[in-house]
């Protein structure tokens, strides 16, 4: 998909980056600042987003001079700073009428290229990355039901504003969910569910 986007501008990288960082503020102001400006979050929820993202790991793969940026040492401090940045910049948006859980806010493209440059470097040897890779996938498909389902309680019990607990009681959900998934698969009716992940 990237590869039709530089074909069309004849791999002018200038252009694209432009158009990137053009379409990454207009999220930012859908986001970010949809209190003030009510614009429709439509977009949000489409691939348009996540152009500026697709750009940034191109120039990473095309460059390989860019992968030094992540032998730095002062990197994990810059990453620090901006992950608190990113934290209180959501914070001061929910403070003065907003959300504190953004998807797009101006911190978020610095930190996340600063995390990526920090996770270049990083190569953890686990015992079964297989079971940890299907977690994962099992986590980013199953989580809108237990959100979906905890916020009507919630709702119900005027707690919304509990986030954090909200946070902890999915991921237990989901975890336990896991956990019946991984049991379920090994009887031999249900084998089939293991491409679910």
């Amino acid at each position: 998909m990237t590869f039709q986007v530089l074909k069309i501008f004849n791999f002018n990288l200038w252009i694209i980056g432009i158009l990137s960082l053009l379409l990454e503020g207009y999220f930012v102001l859908i986001n970010e600042f949809n209190f003030i400006n009510h614009y429709s979050p439509v977009l949000t929820h489409t691939f348009i987003r996540l152009l500026v993202y697709f750009y940034v790991g191109y120039l990473l793969a095309k460059f390989p001079q860019l992968k030094k940026l992540s032998n730095n040492s002062i990197l994990l401090p810059i990453l620090f700073c901006l992950l608190i940045i990113f934290i209180a910049e959501n914070y001061f948006i929910h403070y003065i009428g907003g959300i504190a859980s953004n998807e797009e806010v101006i911190s978020t493209l610095p930190t996340s290229i600063c995390l990526v440059l920090y996770a270049i470097n990083i190569n953890p040897s686990l015992r079964n990355s297989k079971s940890v890779r299907d977690l994962s996938t099992f986590m980013y498909c199953a989580q809108v039901w237990p959100i979906e389902i905890l916020k009507i309680v919630f709702e119900q019990l005027n707690i919304m504003h509990l986030h954090v607990l909200l946070f902890v009681i999915v991921l237990g959900c989901i975890l336990i969910s896991y956990g019946a998934f991984r049991f379920m698969i090994t009887k031999p009716s249900f084998r089939i569910m293991k491409y679910a992940v």
